[in-house]
């Protein structure tokens, strides 16, 4: 027989003894869930803090660009690497929010220091000529975290 046969409904809810079924989260589902989200938020901005650091480093590498040209074009023109490499090459104009200093010095070697907010880093392009004679650059790290720095900057 049913509830309403018996008068065990009264209309208002009560299913008078029988088992109520339990609906939503409970306390602790809801606490392990906000736990679970909040380690994945903890990762999730570690992450970003170190990309976005790369992504200022990355302002520095690309600085270099008219300054290795600069260098190319000298060498190009004396035939050879050697401390006129350097000639005519200007310094960085101004400081940047990224980028501290950047500069040429010895046979052509091109260094970045970049700001506390890119990681202070200190990066160094060496040039050498190939076999070919054709000028290729070398890229290193001299301070800082090499997980800031592309690959190719990184000491093996």
């Amino acid at each position: 027989m049913s509830a309403l046969k018996e008068g065990h409904f009264s209309g208002n809810g009560d299913l008078g003894g029988v088992m109520k079924r339990q609906t939503g989260f409970t306390l602790i589902e809801l606490m392990i869930v906000i736990a679970i989200i909040a380690i994945l938020a903890a990762v999730a901005l570690v992450a970003y803090r170190d990309y976005t650091v790369r992504a200022r480093v990355s302002e520095g590498i690309a600085l270099t660009a008219p300054f290795k040209i600069a260098v190319e074009e000298n060498v190009e023109a004396h035939g050879e690497l050697d401390a006129r490499a350097c000639a005519d090459v200007p310094a960085l104009p101004a400081a940047t929010a990224n980028v501290a200093a950047l500069s040429c010095s010895g046979n052509g070697v091109l260094s970045v220091q970049t700001t506390a907010v890119a990681g202070g880093l200190s990066l160094e392009f060496t040039p050498a000529l190939n076999s070919d004679g054709i000028l290729v650059w070398a890229c290193r790290i001299e301070a800082g975290s090499s997980r800031h720095v592309p690959s190719i900057c990184r000491s093996p």
